[in-house]
């Protein structure tokens, strides 16, 4: 369903690095996901227009092969970062956003800073869908589109098959 979304609208697959450890479980998770999304878009032949991961951008231009592995590897071989707050790419996010009309906000913990950034987002008219992977640590209330999957329940979940 959020993929269809964002590719009715042009979309922003963007990838919330911004966490203080410099190695998460929940991260890890969001990158995975980030991967399945880009695979399954390349599948349909109706890529994002843009990937962003944390401030960088990369424009997707077309559906090729070399651009799906330049992708992919810029999602291999990201990181967190430590130095930087969410608040910090709100510019360029807002920007990305309005461009393309959509998001899809994948992110490792799910806090008071980025359901007021969603919100903010959303106060723009950008379609957002919020994904996050780990605890939802904000006792606001949930946004429209709004997922979450904590890793400890997944794999206690496979741990039973």
């Amino acid at each position: 369903y959020y993929s269809l979304m964002l590719l009715k609208k042009g979309g922003v697959l963007f990838v919330d690095n911004f966490i203080e450890e410099s190695f998460s479980e929940n991260f890890e998770g969001v990158v995975s996901i980030a991967a399945s999304f880009l695979d399954y878009f390349s599948a349909l032949n109706m890529m994002p227009n843009m990937l962003v991961i944390g401030d960088a951008v990369y424009d997707v231009g077309s559906n090729t092969r070399e651009k799906f592995q330049e992708l992919t590897v810029a999602l291999a071989l990201a990181g967190t970062d430590r130095e930087k707050k969410i608040t910090e790419v709100f510019p360029l996010i807002s920007l990305s956003g309005s461009e393309s009309g959509s998001i899809l906000f994948l992110t490792p913990s799910f806090d008071d800073a980025r359901h007021d950034f969603i919100k903010k987002l959303t106060s723009l008219n950008v379609a957002v869908f919020p994904i996050y992977v780990g605890a939802r640590l904000t006792e606001r209330p949930p946004l429209t589109n709004e997922a979450g999957f904590e890793h400890s329940k997944i794999a206690e979940g496979i741990s039973k098959l």
